[in-house]
């Protein structure tokens, strides 16, 4: 992307609020049900709570990235 499209970016900015939020809300349920889970599902939940931290780690640089487009 050599030039400044504000459109793209307005859109894109969209996107990353709107996949961010439910991850988060992903990451506050897995806490929560971490509390009262067995050892078997506690493992489960640090295989999704990874994943997520993943995703949310992706989505960071993509915010970062756009913003050199701002």
């Amino acid at each position: 992307m050599s030039e400044k499209n504000p459109e793209f970016v307005l859109l894109v900015r969209k996107y990353i609020h709107d996949i961010r939020s439910p991850l988060t809300s992903l990451t506050v349920l897995s806490h929560l049900l971490k509390k009262s889970s067995t050892p078997e599902q506690a493992k489960d939940l640090e295989v999704m709570k990874r994943e997520i931290d993943k995703s949310i780690d992706l989505i960071q640089k993509l915010s970062d990235e756009i913003k050199k487009y701002q």
